[in-house]
């Protein structure tokens, strides 16, 4: 009994040209649907890393103020060590500035973009750290202000991340 030609090419003859078409337009419909979710991803990544930047610089704060209180009982303005670096104090607290919070929460890198009041709409005492990589860096950041008198606190805004 011979077999029949035709079916047997039938199976080796693979996609047709409407199937192919049909899987292209399909394929196009999915990535038109997931990319703009894809490309939202990466301002909601500035924000989480906005935010871990100010739980970073609330912690140091608290840290340092600890740290003081042990080290100069007597003496809230003195320069505490943090990870072997020197760490500028103010009413016991990190001054708003590169050699205070900034050294103390170890905010470093091209990533940020530290502006120091005063400065704009920083003011003296604060300090405003802003993440770059978004539409506005002014608007993608949080200040933190230092503290006004031995008794009291510092001060650490809301992130702004309006412009991330």
């Amino acid at each position: 009994m011979r077999p029949n030609l035709q079916s047997e090419q039938r199976v080796n003859r693979g996609f047709t040209l409407i199937e192919l078409v049909v899987v292209i337009v399909i394929l196009g419909i999915l990535s038109a649907i997931a990319l703009p979710r894809f490309i939202d991803l990466s301002r909601e990544a500035r924000i989480a890393k906005l935010q871990a930047a100010r739980g970073a610089v609330g912690s140091a704060a608290a840290l340092a103020n600890a740290a003081s209180i042990v080290q100069f009982p007597n003496a809230p303005d003195s320069t505490i060590a943090m990870t072997g670096l020197p760490v500028t104090m103010a009413n016991r607290f990190p001054t708003g500035n590169l050699a205070g919070i900034v050294a103390a929460a170890q905010l470093q890198g091209s990533e940020y973009s530290i502006v120091v009041g005063p400065s704009g709409f920083v003011p003296a005492g604060a300090v405003s750290i802003r993440l770059t990589g978004g539409t506005n860096s002014t608007q993608c950041s949080f200040t933190y202000i230092q503290a006004s008198a031995v008794d009291g606190s510092f001060f650490l805004s809301d992130v702004d991340s309006r412009g991330c």
